[in-house]
């Protein structure tokens, strides 16, 4: 047991070490287009109200009552900080694709050399499924950083006059995409989390039968990932399918979702183990 954690913890360093690079790369991208966000979005809401005060002859207090004051999410509403962070978490979507295929079409097809070594192969999977929610929650823990020193910096360039404070549970609580990225309720963020997990499960497993069927493995794997959406959905689909809004709970609603979550996460784990083990050979 202890011989094949080790193994394991070196195939997990090596597939990290592959991803070093993607990594540092965006989250270079992350903290330039957040530092940039938090200074030129307040110094160009000050400039702006310094123009329309100058144009209009409007004192503090009327620019204020028309126009709203500077708070977080004047920062975070724009695409300095949510555009570079989508911008990474789809990239990991494609970094999760291209961490297989790679195995396969690089210069010396280094899957075969992967699947020879004297370890079960789900190593090599979950080793993979593990590397890319590393790389997501690294990602994730430094834009919540970057939105921690940045609300300091943004508020050092406004005056106090036209500053309304907001705490960052409101400020991600009034943003959508950081509300669904970080959600502040426990129950909801491991719901979410437990769905992308999900999905490079059933995207892995699709990827798997593509390589063992080729046209026909892709068209399995589509179908595959169709009917997993529509299963864990289902909770939502069926109110209003039957016309009835009473038929679940909200409560019921996201037990069900995850218990079917996990079920089609088994199916999943399960399928790509018979795959490995099975269909794809050296």
């Amino acid at each position: 047991m202890k011989k094949s954690l080790t193994h394991f913890i070196r195939l997990l360093n090596f597939e990290f070490e592959r991803m070093y690079k993607f990594l540092v790369g965006i989250m270079a991208v992350v903290v330039v287009s957040n530092l940039i966000g938090f200074i030129y979005v307040p110094l160009s809401y000050m400039s702006y109200a310094r123009e329309t005060m100058a144009s209009e002859s409007l004192s503090i207090a009327q620019f204020l009552s028309t126009y709203s004051p500077f708070s977080l999410n004047n920062v975070l509403g724009s695409l300095w900080v949510f555009g570079p962070l989508a911008l990474g978490i789809i990239g990991f979507m494609f970094f999760a694709i291209f961490t297989w295929y790679r195995e396969w079409f690089g210069k010396n097809t280094f899957v075969y050399r992967l699947l020879m070594l004297p370890i079960s192969r789900m190593y090599i999977y979950y080793a993979k499924i593990l590397t890319v929610f590393l790389g997501i929650f690294s990602l994730l823990t430094l834009q919540y950083i970057m939105i921690w020193i940045g609300q300091f910096i943004s508020r050092s360039l406004i005056s106090s006059e036209f500053y309304t404070h907001v705490s960052l549970a409101d400020a991600f609580d009034s943003n959508q995409i950081l509300q669904l990225l970080l959600p502040s309720l426990t129950e909801l963020f491991f719901t979410f989390y437990l769905l992308g997990f999900l999905f490079i499960l059933v995207l892995y497993t699709a990827i798997l039968l593509e390589r063992s069927y080729q046209l026909r493995g892709f068209l399995m794997g589509l179908t595959f990932g169709i009917f997993s959406l529509l299963l864990i959905m289902s909770p939502h689909l069926l109110p209003t399918i039957f016309r009835n809004y009473y038929i679940l709970f909200p409560s019921e609603q996201l037990l069900a979702t995850v218990l079917l979550s996990i079920f089609v996460g088994i199916v999943s784990i399960g399928l790509s183990r018979y795959l490995l083990k099975h269909k794809i050979t050296i």
